[in-house]
């Protein structure tokens, strides 16, 4: 079973790198490192890992398998996030946009659409009264993912996600000024550590 999760994970993570090379080959004019086009030497290794990983825990627990489908559905979305927004600090409409839709059928099934679109209005609103607050060092990408998340997950773990991507962003914002690899007047990406704070979430909920 893990050597079939493993190929799996091998020919997803091919087929993500294609599209996040077809996004970058087609918005070019709007990536922050428009000479670095490459994939990076990590990205490979973290779409397979991490996805190798989630399919393993995610397939080893009692759940429905509508609710295994959305969760996995949902770890792909996040791996894919976390690597462009960390080699081009960007994350796609073109990618939010279809993942949004995907969690349509998942609230009809559960009954939880009210709910959830009320999460993610409120968790896209308050990140955009916190971009406007903190003079844009939130970005739109950070906003719209909010906004998903809170589609797929609801509110309260929407919260979680928030609070905990703080303050996982903020530590390591600090270790990394303290070492001089950051600076304050340089970009930071935030959208990361709200990703892996919902990855943990869709393995401990």
């Amino acid at each position: 079973m893990a050597a079939v999760i493993l190929v799996l994970s091998a020919v997803l993570a091919l087929w993500a790198s294609a599209w996040i090379d077809s996004l970058y080959q087609r918005e070019r004019e709007i990536l922050t490192f428009p000479l670095k086009v490459r994939a990076s030497a990590f990205r490979l290794p973290l779409l397979i890992l991490g996805f190798g990983f989630m399919s393993v825990c995610l397939t080893g627990a009692k759940m429905e398998i509508y609710e295994l489908l959305k969760r996995l559905l949902l770890a792909y979305f996040l791996l894919m996030t976390i690597v462009t927004d960390l080699e081009q600090h960007l994350i796609f409409d073109r990618m939010q946009l279809p993942f949004a839709v995907l969690a349509l059928p998942f609230l009809f099934l559960t009954g939880q659409t009210g709910a959830h679109l009320l999460a993610a209005l409120a968790g896209g609103g308050s990140f955009l009264l916190l971009s406007i607050l903190m003079g844009g060092a939130i970005g739109g990408g950070d906003i719209k993912l909010m906004f998903v998340l809170g589609l797929w997950l609801g509110g309260e773990a929407l919260l979680a996600i928030a609070l905990g991507g703080f303050l996982l962003s903020g530590l390591v914002a600090l270790v990394m000024l303290g070492t001089g690899r950051w600076k304050r007047d340089e970009r930071f990406a935030y959208s990361p550590y709200f990703s892996l704070m919902a990855l943990s979430l869709l393995l401990l909920k």
